[in-house]
Parts: C-alpha cells; structure tokens; sequence
C-alpha cells in the first residue's frame, strides 16, 4: 500500500430503523464512489455498494440477533478484482438471573469464503460463548 495525496468519496446512504414491542430492526444502504483525486483511479479496497440489515427479537429477557452485510466487488493493489461477498452473524443472549449473561455469536454462519485483501482469506465461520456479570 501507498499513501495518495488527496481521496474524494461521493455517495448516499439510505437507513432505515424500527423499534417497537419484541422486534428492532436497522437497514443501510450505501452507494459511494471512492477515488484518488489525482487521478481519479478507484481506491482499493472499497465497495462501491453495501446493503446491511439488522434484526433483533426479544423473548422476554432473551436476545436473539441476525445481521446480514452484502457488499459488491473492490479491487485492490495491482487491479486485483475482489468478488462481493455476503455475511451473515447470528447472536443470542440469554437471561441467567438478575446479573448473569450467556452471550454466544456464530460470525460468518454461512461460511462464506472472500478476501479483504487480495491473497489473504478471511475468517471462516466461527462460534463464541462469553459469560457477563453486570454490577449494579
């Protein structure tokens, strides 16, 4: 990577947010246009298009969650072309008493396969549990 003098990023961003009862849900889209101002080349690395959506539903004092990111091509050093990709992350929390948390995610619960960067794989679908006391 190199530093460039100058970048200019034009674009939009269209969200929307509910909450209401048991159920949350946030969505963003994002359309941009990321270029080196010197010479108007794409910077790597940046999707020109994301759309994110977010959902939450509370069962009485439980939490589930499910996030999906869609992120269309970049390209990297060298003119690489990277694909879009799509991600899922799936989440719960579970009430274990007044102060208690069990909090678990599955990230990449499709097992997708994609790069960042150009050679380097990302993270394959992955599981984690974390117990949370909250003082009060």
């Amino acid at each position: 990577m190199r530093n460039i003098a100058q970048a200019e990023i034009r674009g939009a961003e269209l969200a929307w947010q509910y909450d209401g009862g048991n159920w949350s849900a946030r969505t963003a889209l994002v359309k941009q246009a990321a270029d080196n101002a010197a010479d108007g080349s794409r910077l790597p690395r940046r999707a020109e298009e994301s759309l994110t959506v977010h959902l939450v539903r509370n069962i009485g004092d439980h939490r589930v969650g499910l996030t999906v990111l869609a992120s269309g091509n970049r390209v990297d050093v060298g003119d690489a072309l990277l694909s879009g990709y799509v991600l899922a992350d799936l989440t719960a929390q579970f009430a274990l008493g007044e102060n208690w948390r069990l909090n678990a995610r599955i990230e990449n619960l499709l097992d997708t396969q994609y790069e960042t960067a150009a050679g380097y794989r990302m993270q394959e679908r992955s599981a984690f549990v974390d117990l949370r006391y909250d003082w009060r």
